[in-house]
């Protein structure tokens, strides 16, 4: 089991971000390596627990990235760690990045710890090194780090392209500061609206003309929205710890099940996934 690459200068500040993301998500996340992609996998236990995944290809972040994973047939790394213990010792990454000539990563033994050590390479031969402690995660504990599924039925699923992420994201922590719960209602028209759910006072926001994403697994119903109860305080957390700089957002919503949100740059993928509360 051996990991070692060289990170493309130009994205040090972005990897920052991510481990800024997570780090607000979640205390202990998993870093899953394999050939092509890094993963970063967090969730939280429970009926209201949420999960993330957020993807980094390969060939954008390093110039150099060699694997040799468990086995043949599973070519697979996955380690335990803390994001916000990463991020804090690598601020350096975000701070100096215009200074940094050279970032290594590999994975190390140190004082009989694992670790994924970090070589910060800078101008006049000064060098960081940044030795990160982690966790092998066992092969036989694989499945529980697989990325979530849902099923999707005809007149239970709707896809809604929103371009706005920032707006959505003041709305939900208004509301969150007025109520626990809001109520999602999303059509194959377009249309969404996001109630809050309040003895107290009556509060909705209508989004219209939303582009639609078409799925060939689903017959379209347009008869018919698709509701969902979201806890806010859950969906605040979510949206807040967006570092990645996401243009836009796709949000699947599955009937009373579940709310996915897929927030998308060139280079990052953070898929959010929040299931919905029956009241």
């Amino acid at each position: 089991m051996k990991f070692r690459a060289k990170m493309n200068v130009a994205y040090v500040r972005q990897f920052h971000n991510v481990l800024a993301s997570m780090a607000k998500l979640s205390k202990v996340c998993v870093l899953k390596l394999d050939q092509d992609y890094l993963y970063f996998i967090s969730s939280e236990s429970g009926v209201s627990g949420f999960s993330v995944w957020c993807q980094l290809e390969c060939k954008n972040f390093f110039e150099e990235y060699i694997l040799d994973g468990v086995t043949e047939d599973a070519p697979y790394i996955y380690l335990e760690l803390q994001p916000g213990q990463m991020a804090q010792s690598l601020a350096l990454l975000k701070t100096a990045k215009d200074s940094i000539q050279l970032v290594k990563m590999k994975l190390t033994r140190k004082h009989h710890q694992a670790c994924l050590s970090f070589v910060i390479e800078m101008p006049c031969n000064r060098q960081c090194v940044h030795d990160i402690p982690v966790t092998p995660v066992p092969r036989k504990d694989w499945d529980d780090y697989a990325q979530p599924e849902y099923e999707i039925v005809s007149g239970h699923f709707v896809s809604l392209v929103l371009p706005d992420v920032k707006k959505l994201k003041h709305i939900v922590e208004r509301y969150k500061n007025l109520g626990p719960y809001a109520n999602f209602e999303a059509d194959q028209k377009g249309q969404l609206r996001l109630s809050l759910l309040s003895d107290r006072v009556t509060l909705s926001t209508h989004f219209k003309e939303l582009q639609v994403v078409k799925n060939p697994l689903a017959i379209i119903n347009d008869s018919e929205p698709v509701t969902l109860n979201i806890e806010l305080k859950k969906l605040a957390s979510l949206l807040g710890a967006d570092h990645i700089g996401s243009r836009g957002c796709t949000a699947h919503f599955v009937r009373d099940k579940l709310l996915h949100i897929c927030l998308i740059t060139d280079d990052v993928t953070l898929e959010l996934y929040l299931p919905g509360v029956h009241l």
